[in-house]
């Protein structure tokens, strides 16, 4: 019997068993899956319809999944609110943000803890595309599963792209969340996806570690080069804040609209105007050559917008267009960092420089050759491997009465040790540090003089200072307003400084550079610098137009280089948005940078610079995914597949889990799941990509197998008779979203265990449907009752083209319209077809005069359909001559079972005609016979058919013989006429011609009753002698008196 069940209420068996899966945890994240798919809503316009698929652990410490199953939490058909660490949303591209989503329950599993489900959005975009470029739907949030081998405890964001002027829709995926595979090379499993307007998903790509986009290439002449002049003059309050020293000051509020840092915050913090203050820099870099180069400074700005104000400036004054208040470089062996200094009497560049193998450990990571390839021939460097640098400097105050500045250097998290302290000669012992009451950190610097001028301190206060002096009082308020610095400009690649007489550049990739206020530890650095941030989800993250004191941080810029068109460089961060002041106080296109030669260069791959994807893993045109070669230990693992249309266009993500399934244990056999037509007839179905045909209103049904090898468990300690016998294995089958009116039986038998699906699509099925399925086995001791872990099959998944029920064909034979004899046998045959394996035809037809002496059914298998025979048999009576007559034949199937169809019917007509004086003796039918029943003598007959030899020869059954002679009507003839004419009785011309015994008038004409032809059976001795027509002749029609001399002819 089929009972319609809830999803995966067959696994509940597993969980009462005491079974528990492969380890996902139940700490940490809770994200399995996602993926964000859209088509077009009506047949134009701009409003879409967007729906988010995103699966999560079910079984969480919180109300918000609960639900009506009977544990408590939520099944198919329940509505659960999202949430998480950061609460996930989705981010329509055009400023529009839903935060808030209520997820409709399509599929659960107790038994692999999850559910899944829908977030329907709909939304309508201004224009088709976002000026040319398609709008950005990002659903995001926090976090990953905690057990994942790769990318544990992340964020999360999955994109698709819409541009309406190229697609109405964009591929979807149908699978689960999370997908088993042997731990072996080459294990496959396959990604279904269709498209809702049937267009074939052509494009597959594995995405590249979260999707970080591009990176920035230097030639070694090319550099980007952001002008910190726009946000000094768009200060909110010019150059003097009064807020930035005494935030709590009654004029200063506490919320963003009071704009208290004002825009030019973050130059402010890159020349050190804050006097106890710190910033870290950190980004990626990958040096393709041993000299590398520069990596960020700041400097000369050579922009087109560059300020007119430095032209001739010398000395000192130089320091307002060129001083470098930041130098961050990095080769082969060193990272050097500093910053540029007015002497008094000249400009110095104060550098430190930090040895890359000044730690162990980052000398060894360095030397990975699984990690880096090129340390295979070049290891304890950093060349031609992406490595993360990160430098942090710390502003002090009242340091021997001057302004100085600590570095401290990180590269991939490692600290680094300085080559030689300020001041120590190269065979000096300079690992000692002064005595100045100072607390520093672990490879931190000693400080060194600047950025600013170090007798500063005691100096008369002005504002337009170009060189670097400030005064202050040496508190923890000091502040600095002068114009040093503020025409110069943040530049990446290359160096230009006050000190430098030509530019130099460096060679190779950067990404991901972010700019912070405050302190980062390392602890801060490892936990973010594999991932790519999300400001905007991160309150923490503050506002870049405030201060923070040393013990903080907040993010103040990010440039990803992701995108980069013609010369504009656009950050990541900051943007406008609801934390920042109105673009009238604070406008980002400050932040634009301005590109000189700099290449949009493919990121890393590899998975050194963000978490990474699976290694080694591939996906072929039909969305096989391939493991070429398994990893290092089996566990869970992060993956994403990017999938496309024909010319790149409606790109979507999907992000999964996959159970890289471990070997070991007692319980070593993956079960396996077959799927199989209903019945399970004809062996296991072929699976996607492979469409299977189900119509509309009509019953499609599979049957799930599944089986394991496994006899018994893995160290049994009786005899292998004892241990099998004690040992039973059962199934639960996984459900992926199935479609709301499909029905699955209970699981019986053991192994292998079944479970049926019946479904009937109706008129919201139409199209696509991917259902997906695993097993999932249950090895108990019968004896004990206890169980082992249990495992999961490898996915199977099954696609099924829904089309509305066909109509029938009908064919008939012969198909064209018959003029039949009388008494002759005329068979009419009617094939109707139906496509539709489970419908059911039928052939109806609706007689007249004409009715077959034989009507004959049958049915008959021809493939999958069924073909109806109807095969009729006329035989026209004697009297039926001149008789006609539309016979239409009808094919009609049942229409199915869903509300408001209704039968098809299909229809095919032809015309019967009789022919007039022709008749088909029967079987040893006598002239005699047959003359009397014409009313006439053998003699007469006879004489009508000159081919018979004798009138007493016993003729062949079916020969056709002539009853009278065809005569053409002619104008003014009518019933009375002809009868006197020819001579016949009144009954005899009426059986012989069917219908006009329905003239009531004899002498009404024939032609206007529409009667053209006769048959007659002309008498010479009671017929007329002479004609009425008698000295006419006929011409065009009609009989006329001939012209004279002409001889008429009766």
């Amino acid at each position: 019997v089929m009972a319609t069940v809830l999803r995966c209420a067959v696994l509940l068996a597993l969980v009462a068993g005491g079974s528990c899966l492969f380890g996902l945890d139940t700490l940490g994240g809770t994200f399995r899956y996602g993926h964000v798919h859209w088509q077009r809503v009506g047949d134009g316009g701009n409003t879409v319809a967007i729906t988010v698929e995103t699966a999560f652990r079910r079984n969480v410490g919180t109300t918000y999944f609960h639900g009506s199953a009977p544990d408590g939490f939520a099944q198919v058909g329940d509505t659960v609110t999202l949430t998480g660490r950061q609460t996930p949303k989705v981010y329509l591209g055009d400023a529009t943000i839903v935060d808030v989503m209520r997820m409709k329950v399509t599929s659960y599993s107790v038994a692999e803890d999850w559910i899944m489900g829908e977030v329907y959005i709909e939304h309508t975009y201004e224009t088709p595309s976002n000026k040319g470029v398609p709008w950005e739907v990002q659903y995001s949030g926090c976090c990953r599963l905690s057990s994942l081998q790769n990318s544990k405890d992340q964020e999360w964001m999955i994109t698709a792209l819409v541009d309406l002027s190229r697609a109405v829709s964009s591929p979807r995926v149908q699978m689960l969340p999370i997908v088993h595979v042997p731990f072996e090379d080459n294990a496959q499993f396959v990604i279904p996806a269709t498209s809702a307007s049937n267009q074939e998903v052509v494009h597959w790509s594995i995405a590249k570690p979260f999707q970080v986009g591009d990176a920035a290439g230097f030639s070694g002449s090319s550099s980007i080069s952001v002008s910190l002049k726009p946000s000094f003059q768009n200060s909110s309050w010019g150059l003097s804040n009064p807020c930035i020293l005494r935030p709590t000051s009654a004029e200063c509020g506490t919320s963003w609209v009071d704009h208290r840092g004002g825009p030019s915050y973050f130059d402010r913090l890159l020349r050190g105007d804050n006097l106890d203050v710190s910033l870290t820099v950190e980004g990626w870099v990958l040096s393709t050559t041993v000299e590398g180069g520069v990596v960020v400074s700041t400097g000369r700005d050579s922009t087109p917008t560059a300020s007119g104000d430095c032209a001739g400036l010398a000395g000192a004054d130089r320091g307002m267009c060129e001083a470098s208040t930041l130098m961050v470089a990095v080769n082969a062996t060193h990272v050097t960092v500093g910053h540029e200094l007015w002497t008094g009497t000249a400009w110095v560049l104060q550098r430190q420089a930090f040895a890359v193998c000044s730690n162990t450990e980052l000398c060894a990571d360095l030397s990975n050759v699984v990690k880096y390839p090129a340390a295979q021939g070049d290891p304890r460097t950093t060349t031609n491997k992406w490595v993360h640098v990160a430098v942090v400097r710390r502003t002090k105050a009242n340091l021997q009465s001057k302004m100085q500045s600590t570095y401290a250097a990180y590269v991939n998290g490692f600290p680094l040790e300085m080559d030689r302290f300020p001041g120590c000669s190269s065979t000096g012992t300079c690992r000692g540090r002064p005595s100045d009451q100072e607390v520093y950190v672990a490879g931190e610097s000693e400080p060194i003089n600047g950025p600013r001028k170090p007798q500063s301190l005691i100096s008369p206060p002005t504002t337009e200072s170009k060189d670097g002096q400030c005064y202050t009082d040496g508190n923890a308020n000091s502040h600095c307003t002068d114009l040093f610095g503020t025409r110069a400009a943040l530049v990446f690649g290359s160096f230009m400084g006050a000190t430098s007489t030509a530019r130099t550049f460096f060679t190779g990739k950067l990404d991901e550079w972010r700019f912070w206020n405050g302190v980062r530890t390392r602890t801060d650095l490892l936990e973010a610098m594999q991932r790519p941030l999300t400001p905007r989800l991160e309150a923490s993250y503050g506002d870049p137009t405030s201060a923070v004191t040393a013990d903080g941080s907040v993010l103040m810029a990010l440039w990803s280089f992701d995108g980069m068109r013609g010369t504009e460089v656009v950050p990541v961060y900051p943007k406008i948005d609801s934390r920042m002041p109105p673009i009238s106080k604070f406008d980002p296109a400050a932040y634009n940078g301005y590109n000189m030669g700099v290449q949009s260069v493919e990121t890393d791959d590899s998975g050194v610079v963000f978490y990474g994807k699976l290694n080694t893993i591939s996906v072929n045109n039909q969305g096989r995914v391939t493991m070429l070669q398994k990893p290092e230990v089996p566990g869970l693992y992060q993956a994403t597949v990017l999938l496309a249309l024909p010319e790149n266009s409606s790109q979507v993500m999907v992000d999964f889990v996959v159970n890289v399934t471990d070997p070991a244990g007692v319980n070593v056999e993956m079960p396996r799941v077959e799927i199989m037509a209903a019945g399970g007839v004809g062996g296991a179905l072929a699976t996607f990509p492979v469409k299977h045909k189900a119509f509309q209103g009509f019953e499609f049904g599979l049957q799930l197998k599944g089986s394991d090898g496994q006899v018994a468990p893995v160290g049994c300690l009786g005899s292998e008779e004892q241990c099998k016998a004690s040992f039973r294995t059962s199934f639960g089958f996984t459900l992926g979203p199935m479609p709301p009116m499909a029905k699955f039986s209970t699981v019986r038998d053991t192994n292998p265990g079944y479970m049926d699906m019946a479904w009937t699509p109706c008129a919201g099925d139409l199209g696509v449907t991917t259902m997906c399925f695993d097993a999932v086995d249950l090895h108990s001791n019968v004896t004990t009752g206890a169980s082992l872990p249990s495992k999961v099959s490898q996915q199977r998944c099954v696609s099924v083209d829904v089309v509305s029920d066909p109509a029938p064909s009908l064919t008939l034979y012969p198909g064209t319209d018959l003029t039949v004899t009388m008494g002759n046998e005329t068979n009419i045959t009617a094939v109707a077809f139906d496509t539709n394996c489970n419908d059911r035809v039928e052939i109806e037809v609706r007689y007249g005069l004409l009715v077959p002496i034989r009507d004959t059914r049958r049915a008959s298998q021809n493939g999958c359909g069924g073909v109806v025979t109807r095969e009729m048999i006329f035989k026209p009576s004697l009297k039926m001559g001149g008789y006609s007559e539309e016979i239409c034949i009808h094919a009609v199937d049942s229409g199915g079972s869903c509300p408001g169809l209704a039968p098809h019917r299909v229809t095919r007509c032809f015309t019967m005609t009789v022919a007039r004086c022709a008749y088909a003796l029967q079987l040893d039918e006598p002239l005699q016979d047959l003359a009397e029943k014409l009313g006439m003598d053998w003699i007469r007959l006879w004489s009508l058919n000159q081919a018979l030899m004798h009138p007493d020869t016993i003729v062949y059954s079916g020969q056709r013989v002539s009853v009278g002679m065809m005569y053409r009507v002619a104008p003014k003839d009518t019933v009375a006429d002809l009868i006197r004419r020819m001579g016949m009785p009144l009954d005899q011309l009426q059986s012989l011609n069917y219908g006009l015994s329905s003239m009531s008038n004899v002498s009404a004409g024939l032609l206007d009753a529409g009667v053209t032809e006769l048959c007659v059976v002309p008498n010479p001795c009671t017929g007329m002698r002479t004609s009425v027509y008698s000295g006419l002749v006929y011409r065009n029609g009609a009989f006329v008196v001939p012209p004279p001399g002409t001889a008429a002819r009766v």
